[in-house]
């Protein structure tokens, strides 16, 4: 299910404290919002709360934190680009993207993908981050009494894929108890935006709902930030 566009507007930079200030001067000259981080597991944390349009990758940064610590980033298949960015001696910045496969100057690549432009957007329609999961959920449409079992594949702030073979139509409005990610079960409320049914293939039946985000608590939050630590970052 490919999530929607929360409106945020900013360029994310993963970049060592005393390094910040070289990139200060590049992106005070730029038209855009950059925000700064200086590890990984804040990366992750930022991403989650609110999606960049892209992150940048400062080298020498990535260099010191380590190979085995940031190489997991780009396989967590982000709806946004990863650029690795190398700052030059005259205060030029050019940028290195996997995927899609493109390079280029800062300025280029950045004003390409706050226009939205395809040939920079990654193959994977996602923004928000989603930990794969294995849990149980109870649903019931709103305004019902009766609770329904199903199973939780991912989930994000945003959103979760659920198994179950008693799905409600697109656009329900759902209530959501979710298990065993905490000590005690979770109640988020959502929408119904994709539905997939027995009858209608071979695949795992189910129904991928979007989550008001206001609806989602904190300690949610952290718990998938938990599983996607453990899944990319511990490598």
């Amino acid at each position: 299910m490919a999530d929607s566009n929360d409106g945020s507007r900013y360029f994310l930079v993963l970049c060592l404290a005393e390094r910040a200030a070289r990139y200060e001067e590049v992106f005070a000259k730029l038209p855009h919002e950059f925000s700064f981080v200086a590890d990984t597991l804040d990366l992750l944390v930022r991403c989650m709360e609110r999606p960049p349009l892209a992150v940048l990758i400062d080298t020498t940064s990535s260099a010191r934190i380590g190979a085995s610590v940031i190489n997991p980033l780009f396989e967590l298949q982000t709806g946004w680009p990863l650029l690795r960015c190398t700052l030059r001696p005259d205060g030029t910045v050019t940028v290195l993207c996997t995927a899609p496969d493109r390079r280029g100057t800062l300025t280029e690549a950045l004003d390409a993908i706050a226009a939205d432009d395809p040939g920079w957007r990654p193959p994977w329609g996602r923004r928000y981050l989603r930990g794969q999961v294995n849990c149980r959920v109870r649903m019931r449409a709103c305004g019902e009494e009766t609770w329904q079992p199903g199973n939780c594949l991912d989930l994000s702030t945003n959103g979760a894929f659920i198994i179950t073979y008693h799905a409600p139509d697109v656009g329900q409005e759902m209530e959501l108890e979710i298990n065993d990610l905490l000590e005690e079960p979770v109640r988020v409320r959502g929408r119904v935006a994709r539905v997939r049914r027995w009858e209608d293939g071979v695949d795992i039946p189910g129904m991928g709902v979007q989550l008001e985000m206001r609806s989602v608590p904190p300690e949610l939050s952290r718990a998938i930030i938990s599983v996607l630590s453990a899944r990319a970052l511990s490598r």
